[in-house]
């Protein structure tokens, strides 16, 4: 039918930009990111040869650089938002196919979520726009700063994440937050390997346990995964042989 031709077609767009979405914000957010290439010589960190905030990086910025802005960094998290929030209002939210074909359409924006938290694929979006604007915009500013900026992004996160417990599977939730407070504990070990006070014994200390960290987190990533797909198969087995036990009768 044409509708669901229509609706397979929004879809397929919108997981394309998903997708892309990252990179087009950090290309957006390259467009007012400045640098300074000598004294009183201020320069656009895209291209060297412009002027920072001339005429021409002006009508790039006005023409390119804040359309880019609504559509890439706010237009597409808030559309999402508000497509998931008006099928919540009319219950189509975690309907069978059968049910709603709409909501299977969109599974993919609040799939594995609980039903509080449907619009959290929004807010990582919005924490990796948050990430893309310190990373670009601060390229000047030392990694001291870059990091101890990105923290304050890893610690509302985790504040966040550890309150709301979005993901319906415990497992998955474990994960993420692990993720997350790892991340967070490289950026704070990394800030003494670039402090010159620290001597270089402990920055090797330093050095392996984060490497240690790494293995067995990805040991451990690999181990939940397992269950986390074990747990999944034997419960669709389940329900599938219920299903034929019904059919049966």
């Amino acid at each position: 039918p044409l509708k669901q031709v229509r609706a397979n077609m929004i879809v397929t767009v919108m997981v394309l930009l998903f997708m892309a979405l990252p990179s087009l914000n950090q290309v957006t957010f390259q467009l007012f990111s400045c640098h300074t290439v000598a004294p009183g010589v201020v320069r656009v960190s895209g291209d060297l040869e412009l002027p920072c905030f001339g005429s021409t990086h002006l009508l790039y910025a006005l023409l390119l650089g804040v359309p880019a802005v609504c559509i890439y960094v706010v237009g597409i998290p808030v559309s999402a938002v508000l497509i998931l929030r008006r099928m919540h209002l009319r219950g189509k939210l975690f309907k069978p196919r059968e049910e709603s074909y709409t909501a299977s359409v969109y599974q993919f924006l609040y799939g594995g979520y609980t039903e509080e938290t449907y619009y959290w694929e929004a807010v990582i979006l919005l924490r990796k726009a948050m990430l893309n604007v310190i990373l670009v915009t601060m390229q000047a500013s030392s990694a001291m700063t870059q990091a101890l900026a990105v923290q304050i992004v890893l610690l509302g996160s985790i504040i966040a994440h550890n309150t709301l417990q979005p993901y319906s599977n415990m497992i998955l939730n474990r994960l993420e937050l692990s993720s997350l407070c790892l991340s967070y504990s490289t950026l704070y070990a990394g800030l003494f390997l670039f402090d010159e006070g620290v001597s270089k014994s402990v920055k090797m200390v330093l050095t392996i346990s984060l490497l240690s960290l790494f293995c067995v987190s990805i040991v451990g990533f690999v181990v939940s995964m397992c269950i986390f797909t074990s747990k999944k198969r034997r419960k669709e087995i389940q329900e599938g042989a219920h299903q034929l036990n019904l059919a049966l009768k």
